[in-house]
């Protein structure tokens, strides 16, 4: 954060947002996803985000990899809406996590600031050994 405001201001609302610095954010797996009610392929794709005041939204694109200024919509795989909620102290480095829920599967999480969203993480299909 370097002291400065991040949602809102050095991110805005309303527009399509790439995490991270200069490259996009990719998540890469060798099994089948759901996130949120999403079916990822394995395989890498880049994510975006689409922050607004009150709701945020998960996008998975297809590309494999991409620049922070060459977000392309129609190469969406889907979008998925996030839960928000304010941290009780902020976060000082863009955080992304994959964490363990009570109900046995798992959210990926994204923290910053005072914000936190998640979306619910689900492997499909193990590997096979």
């Amino acid at each position: 954060m370097r002291g400065r405001r991040i949602f809102g201001a050095l991110v805005p609302y309303g527009r399509v947002w790439c995490p991270g610095a200069d490259e996009a954010t990719t998540i890469d797996s060798d099994v089948e996803l759901r996130i949120g009610n999403l079916i990822v392929p394995k395989g890498p794709h880049t994510i975006w985000i689409l922050p607004t005041s009150a709701d945020w939204t998960l996008i998975v694109s297809r590309d494999p990899n991409g620049f922070h200024t060459q977000y392309h919509p129609d190469r969406d795989l889907g979008r998925i809406v996030m839960r928000k909620r304010q941290l009780p102290s902020p976060v000082e480095r863009l955080t992304f996590a994959i964490i363990a829920t009570t109900s046995g599967g798992s959210d990926l999480r994204m923290s910053w600031e005072k914000t936190e969203v998640s979306v619910p993480l689900r492997i499909l299909k193990q590997p096979r050994a």
